[in-house]
């Protein structure tokens, strides 16, 4: 069972792409290695865009919860006033 599983799903007789990958990551041509192939962009723009997004709303938060007024009534708590 565990022999024929890879024939399966055709792995045997497929393309050997090692020599292909090693002259396009080897190849000096300025650019990064996370942005070599043609399918960077599928992975590199989702994460671009969530790792700036979160980041800028972390920063939105802070910055509102550091300078907006009373925010959402906390300091209307006895706790955060000092008095128990």
């Amino acid at each position: 069972m565990f022999r024929t599983a890879p024939r399966m799903a055709g792995f045997v007789f497929r393309e050997n792409r090692v020599p292909y990958y090693q002259r396009l990551f080897q190849h000096h041509d300025g650019k990064r290695q996370w942005w070599k192939t043609e399918r960077s962009g599928y992975i590199m723009y989702p994460y671009l865009i969530s790792v700036y997004g979160l980041g800028a709303a972390t920063t939105y938060a802070m910055i509102r919860m550091v300078f907006v007024s009373n925010p959402s009534g906390f300091l209307d708590m006895p706790i955060a006033l000092g008095r128990y």
